[in-house]
């Protein structure tokens, strides 16, 4: 029997990296305060299951608005699926279970799914760098820092290049399709990849900027609520930080992990941006990672949960469908 020892690595992969990486946080660190362990209460982890499931329930308003249909009895269980995929999977199979279960619930095109997710996306940078913005002009002066500064000044830059992207969304729209039109392609899968390019750029022309605000809003009030989620959870652990400056934090560390490094559930590199930049506002090290390190299994606890009992849900209604 012949292994495929390529296809092997890349599946083993994430977990030997966020082993790695946690080792070498560790090596830094030189201790890991388990002592805080003792701070977990039932009360805690019930707290995070609550504070997930309204995170849920803010996602799936937030897609219901998008399709015009609200459908909680098929779009949460599923969003509660895609984020346990997404999660703890690496290759972001989360994202590709978006599309699978967004068309199975409202039986629409590949491409208007497509644009949904995308915007959706948009809309999340967009909602992280505004509440990271708003964090930083509480925070920046009490560090002193210049690649703070540089960070602060670039995600002012990017959130208003997304602002306005989409105010010209239209017009970006039309020169694509102009562009695409002069493309005379042979191969098939050219010609199909020509039509897909076109018919997304059309799709992208159909949202208002009224919905567009609205889902912002919704977008921002969904981040701001997984922000306040962290925010309970590390002070529970006795972490003494105000408000602002765990949002800070959250957002740096949120878009460091858009970076296609994939580790498994995220740990790792998780662990190490939160241990610096905690260490960054006088925090030890010592406690730095073991908070990071328990808040974030802590956090991972619901997902799992949720995620399988979810999972087990749709399975067994399927099963009973006539």
């Amino acid at each position: 029997m012949k292994y495929n020892y390529k296809n092997i690595l890349k599946r083993i992969w994430p977990y030997l990296l966020s082993v790695v990486l946690l080792i070498i946080l560790f090596k830094f660190v030189g201790n890991l305060d388990l002592s805080l362990i003792k701070e977990v209460s039932i009360k805690t982890i019930i707290i995070a299951f609550i504070f997930y499931i309204i995170i849920k329930i803010l996602n799936t308003i937030r897609f219901s608005y998008i399709y015009k249909k609200l459908n909680f009895r098929e779009l949460l269980p599923s969003l509660l699926v895609c984020n346990f995929l997404l999660s703890l999977f690496p290759l972001r199979a989360g994202e590709i279970s978006y599309l699978v279960y967004l068309k199975k619930i409202y039986k629409k095109d590949n491409i208007i799914n497509l644009k949904n997710l995308l915007v959706v996306r948009f809309l999340d940078i967009l909602s992280i760098l505004i509440l990271f913005i708003v964090s930083a002009i509480f925070v920046v002066n009490k560090l002193n820092n210049n690649y703070v500064d540089a960070i602060y000044y670039l995600a002012i830059l990017l959130a208003t290049i997304i602002i306005i992207l989409f105010i010209i969304k239209k017009q970006i729209s039309n020169i694509i399709i102009k562009v695409i039109r002069k493309i005379k392609p042979k191969r098939k899968y050219a010609i199909k990849l020509k039509r897909n390019i076109g018919s997304l750029a059309n799709a992208f022309k159909e949202d208002s900027y009224k919905k567009l605000l609205i889902t912002l809003f919704l977008s921002l009030a969904y981040w701001a609520t997984r922000y306040i989620f962290g925010y309970v959870i590390l002070t529970s652990l006795g972490l003494n930080l105000d408000i602002y400056t765990i949002f800070f934090i959250t957002s740096i560390t949120i878009l460091i992990a858009i970076i296609p490094i994939q580790t498994i559930a995220g740990f790792g590199l998780h662990e190490i941006s939160w241990t610096y930049l905690l260490v960054l506002f006088g925090i030890p090290k010592a406690l730095a990672f073991s908070v990071s390190l328990i808040s974030h299994i802590i956090i991972i606890i619901p997902i799992l949960f949720l995620g399988i009992i979810s999972w087990l849900y749709m399975l067994l209604r399927n099963n009973h469908k006539p």
